[in-house]
């Protein structure tokens, strides 16, 4: 119960300074997180859920990917490709990168 106390609180307190930081870069609405709460919520699906291995690899890979894609093609489709490596990697394996059958 400690153990996640703590890890909760620090994981607050980093949320909190990211969104400090980011408000010098952002103007401030109630929207200015949206697009990190998606790429979050993708490299999540995409490691399997509760798989920190998986994480770390689905962050990569979508990192990559992002970073071509605004090489590439416009910077405005980074999040549908976002979503289409999303869509391909859950019809080839549902269950996410690292993730094992429930």
């Amino acid at each position: 119960s400690r153990v996640q106390n703590v890890c909760f609180g620090v994981g607050a307190a980093t949320a909190a300074a990211a969104g400090a930081f980011l408000t010098a870069l952002v103007p401030i609405n109630p929207y200015m997180g949206h697009n990190f709460t998606m790429t979050a919520f993708i490299i999540v699906i995409l490691g399997g859920m509760g798989n920190m291995k998986g994480a770390l690899i689905g962050g990569m890979i979508l990192g990559v990917a992002e970073a071509l894609s605004t090489l590439y093609l416009m910077p405005s489709l980074k999040q549908i490709v976002s979503f289409a490596i999303l869509i391909v990697i859950m019809l080839w394996r549902p269950q996410g990168l690292l993730g094992e059958k429930v």
